[in-house]
């Protein structure tokens, strides 16, 4: 159920580590205040699962990308997929 108050609809953001645990419950709640998600971990078969457990309304949608963003150019390497699946993200903001 989306909350007026919680309302983030329309805005883009990249969520490492989603796999599971913290970064897994991040996205629901994130996917329940109405964003649109590009999840990260280093393993696609977490994200699969996590995208098909999330329930979305409307048209947004889940972009997963397996990745390590342990190094800076795995991290320029995740952030560059979300945003060409995406074609922007809003969190963690653009510094170009």
């Amino acid at each position: 159920m989306l909350l007026a108050e919680y309302s983030l609809l329309g805005r883009t953001v990249l969520i490492t580590g989603a796999g599971r645990g913290i970064g897994a419950g991040i996205a629901e709640v994130l996917v329940e205040a109405g964003v649109t998600l590009a999840i990260n971990a280093l393993m696609d078969i977490y994200l699969t699962r996590l995208a098909a457990s999330l329930s979305l309304p409307g048209s947004q949608r889940v972009v997963t990308i397996a990745g390590d963003v342990a190094t800076p150019q795995g991290a320029d390497s995740v952030v560059s997929q979300a945003r060409s699946a995406l074609g922007h993200i809003d969190w963690p903001p653009d510094h170009e």
